[in-house]
């Protein structure tokens, strides 16, 4: 983080350092040049991702908006960030449940297509792995045009929601389409040949219908498919160590912006500049080192 700057008392502003790339930009090169992307990078990405909403979910904030444009990247491509927090919020609880018109409509989890009611910080992990597989494919896995036909084209791939596999969603889906055909899973080998059985086996398990039987980002951060990226891996555990600031943050209305000591502590931590002279930055047409500037405004 680059800054933070109070425009008034109901809005501040967090500044964070220039990501040249999204996902989504990468995918795209690479779908013009007719080419597939390493599996190695995409190991690379899926694991500062899978790191990133560990930390969120351990903090019980759900993103809640995981695709390809909100992952962004620096210029060499190789540190990957979560961008685009504006959906985020915290873990939803039966005492507060979340809303239900969230997230992009092809990363959506079936438990919020289905209006389930209640849902977790699982509905990340299922975006995460309709992002994995687009990475190898260059397309989307399940690319719906409205919320019926992104059900059916999550079941085209995974098959008919079954009582044996997710009880509560079997009785959903009937509910929300009477009329639904029974349809076979599809080997997703054939559907992205270029995966190897490991990163196969990650997108499989976070795809799953069951929210309570996917992975957390944790424990995905220990699957088979990581094992080259633990070993050179990104300090993420380090990073933890910023949680008392985080949480400091999380207990602030934005309308009394940002106390002076949290501020304070802030600036130790991350050396964030003087808010006049940020200001003068992005004012300054010839200065390029600052490009996101994320807004908060308090509801």
């Amino acid at each position: 983080m680059k800054n933070i700057v109070c425009f008034d008392k109901n809005q501040i502003a967090l500044v964070f350092e220039r990501m040249h790339f999204s996902l989504l930009d990468v995918i795209q090169s690479a779908n013009a040049k007719r080419e597939y992307l390493a599996e190695s990078n995409i190991r690379t990405w899926i694991y500062q991702i899978l790191g990133a909403l560990a930390f969120m979910h351990e903090h019980g904030i759900v993103h809640r908006d995981i695709k390809p444009e909100n992952i962004l990247l620096n210029e060499t491509k190789t540190i990957c960030k979560l961008g685009d927090f504006g959906l985020a919020r915290d873990i939803p609880t039966k005492a507060r449940p979340g809303t239900e018109y969230i997230s992009t409509r092809w990363y959506r989890a079936p438990e919020v297509l289905l209006r389930a009611g209640q849902y977790s910080e699982t509905i990340d992990v299922f975006a995460v792995g309709a992002v994995m597989a687009e990475l190898f494919t260059g397309r989307p896995l399940f690319p719906g045009s409205d919320e019926l036909d992104q059900i059916q084209a999550i079941c085209s791939v995974l098959g008919t929601i079954r009582t044996s596999t997710w009880k509560e969603g079997a009785a959903l889906m009937h509910r929300f389409n009477p009329k639904v055909i029974d349809v076979a899973p599809v080997s997703l080998k054939n559907v992205i040949p270029q995966a190897s059985p490991a990163a196969l086996e990650l997108i499989s398990d976070m795809l799953r219908y069951n929210p309570n039987d996917r992975p957390t980002a944790r424990e995905a951060l220990n699957y088979d498919f990581f094992a080259s990226s633990r070993a050179v891996r990104v300090s993420i555990d380090g990073f933890l160590q910023s949680s008392k600031s985080v949480e400091a943050i999380r207990g602030q209305n934005c309308s009394t912006c940002i106390t002076p000591q949290i501020l304070s502590s802030m600036r130790d931590e991350r050396k964030i500049v003087d808010s006049e002279n940020m200001l003068r930055k992005m004012t300054n047409s010839e200065t390029k080192d600052v490009s996101y500037c994320h807004r908060f405004t308090s509801e």
